[in-house]
């Protein structure tokens, strides 16, 4: 069971994370479809908070939203279109 809601998606690269878990350390990657991390931050995410994350300055395409968090891994398919 996922914890976290990505939207939108499709989106302009802009994007939010809602966290519907507990309050944890959390890992946030966006990786292209080369594999290459555009994106890495890590934070203590509290229950119910959003982090909104930018991407905006990548080329439209497909991306993929990774979460580590509490020892699981989410992977999330994010739709970037400009």
């Amino acid at each position: 069971m996922n914890n976290f809601i990505v939207f939108p998606n499709p989106n302009t690269g802009i994007f939010t994370v809602l966290n519907e878990g507990a309050e944890n350390q959390t890992n946030i990657k966006v990786m292209d479809v080369k594999g290459r991390v555009v994106y890495n931050e890590a934070f203590l995410f509290n229950s119910n908070e959003r982090k909104v994350i930018d991407i905006n300055s990548f080329n439209s395409g497909v991306y993929v939203l990774l979460i580590e968090s509490e020892g699981k891994l989410e992977q999330h398919r994010i739709i970037v279109n400009k």
